[in-house]
């Protein structure tokens, strides 16, 4: 009877080692794809994507298969349309947008005003 328990003590740990193991291996394919895709973007050289692959990877430093598959989509649009994250005139518009309820608005004070604390 000691004999068996001890063999079944000795097979659960093999194979939740086992388990471990594959586990271990599925995110390391995981996370060196991320690493191919995220050096293919920045392979663009465009300014938004690169905010864009360090905000990822700042965010999923270990993938799993569904922000993986987000990603890979993402790329393939991307290698597509280069532009695809940029807003033409972004960069020289102003915002009239209606602030959500309750923020705060926003107020242009002359620099003389804040130096002088107002």
């Amino acid at each position: 009877m000691l004999k068996i328990l001890i063999a079944f003590a000795f097979a659960a740990s093999f194979l939740l080692g086992l388990e471990s193991y594959r586990s271990a291996q599925l995110q390391a394919r995981r996370t060196a794809e991320q690493t191919e895709l995220l050096q293919g973007l920045s392979s663009l050289r465009d300014p938004v994507v690169l905010q864009l692959v360090a905000d990822w990877r700042l965010a999923y430093p270990e993938p799993d298969e569904n922000r993986l598959q987000e990603l890979r989509d993402l790329a393939q649009q991307l290698h597509a349309d280069p532009n695809a994250l940029s807003v033409p005139g972004a960069e020289n518009a102003q915002s009239n947008a209606t602030p959500p309820a309750g923020a705060m608005p926003t107020v242009d004070l002359p620099l003389a005003a804040i130096n002088a604390g107002v």
